[in-house]
């Protein structure tokens, strides 16, 4: 793609502009407008841009956070406005293939340096803003932040990585970090920076990047990343031990209580085979005397049927010696 192809620019974004020397403009680096002896660079654009751009994003904060305070939405506003986040947008949408540069910045691949790419993202808001009003200007900036970054609110978790990596270690009394230049390699205009940060006699961390800053951030947040997740496998084991050890008391409890019902199960049989014996040695008396007690029965049955027959006979007798004298 050539620098300064804005027709396609304009189709790549779905924009058409009604001034298009304000969109030329825009992407007119100061070192290209100095070679060419142009009265104009895209720096005053940038400026009004740097303004929209801060007045869409706190709007977006404001709709979008109803439950966060003023001291949050600035922390947060701060850390999507800023050089490193302008020139990621940027370099997503690869507004750096449009910019027009001197031979100079071209050599020193200017087209991909951070803050040029934030300046020129800033001026292509400010443009769209002067030609086609806040409405394109805020579609155009809202498409690009929730595809880059859907929750806004999740940039204050990685902001400070050597903040939150000294906090980290002085609330567990591990000491302060210290950073130190192992290197610095490549060309003057695009240096390398390797640095190693060291927590004591824990293992180092290194990083690299194209500024002392960012290799520093990020040897910070490595450090970090590798405490944390030894902390966190520490804990989890910790745990597994625990639920180990919790499993074994509850097995002993069973044990001990399965233990426990049956010594007093047996306790219990004993005591009722003690007070049943008595009974038992009647029920053997009484089973044993019981035919002996039956034919007793029946003979007193016989006697007392032979008795009431004897009277019966005796009384007819009588009846019939009555019945003579008549």
């Amino acid at each position: 793609m050539s620098a300064g192809d804005f027709t396609k620019l304009e189709r790549v974004f779905g924009l058409h502009f009604n001034d298009p020397a304000l969109c030329r403009e825009a992407f007119t680096h100061k070192s290209f407008a100095a070679e060419h002896n142009l009265k104009y660079d895209n720096q005053r654009l940038e400026l009004l841009g740097d303004a929209v751009v801060q007045i869409l994003m706190t709007e977006e904060l404001y709709k979008r956070y109803a439950d966060l305070q003023e001291g949050m939405l600035t922390r947060i506003r701060s850390a999507l406005v800023n050089q490193d986040s302008l020139s990621a947008f940027a370099r997503s949408i690869g507004l750096g293939d449009y910019l027009l540069l001197g031979r100079g910045e071209i050599e020193l691949n200017g087209a991909d340096r951070d803050s040029t790419l934030c300046d020129t993202f800033e001026a292509f808001v400010g443009a769209i803003y002067l030609d086609q009003g806040l409405d394109a200007a805020r579609t155009f900036f809202l498409n690009i932040l929730n595809r880059q970054i859907p929750d806004p609110r999740s940039v204050l978790n990685g902001q400070n990585p050597k903040g939150a990596l000294q906090e980290f270690t002085q609330q567990r009394g591990m000491g302060i970090p210290s950073y130190r230049v192992l290197s610095v390699s490549g060309p003057d205009h695009m240096p390398v920076y390797t640095v190693e940060v060291r927590l004591g006699k824990h293992d180092p961390e290194n990083a690299t990047a194209s500024s002392r800053k960012h290799a520093e951030c990020s040897a910070a947040e490595k450090l970090l990343k590798a405490k944390q997740d030894f902390e966190e496998t520490a804990r989890l084991m910790e745990e597994a031990e625990q639920a180990k050890i919790e499993e074994e008391i509850r097995r002993r409890e069973e044990r001990e209580k399965l233990r426990l019902e049956k010594e007093q199960k047996k306790e219990q049989d004993e005591k009722d085979d003690v007070l049943s014996a008595p009974f038992r040695e009647e029920i053997v008396v009484f089973l044993d005397s019981l035919p002996k007690r039956i034919a007793l029965r029946e003979a007193e049955t016989r006697r007392i049927l032979a008795e009431k027959e004897r009277r019966e006979i005796e009384r007819q007798r009588r009846l019939a010696a009555r019945a003579a004298r008549r």
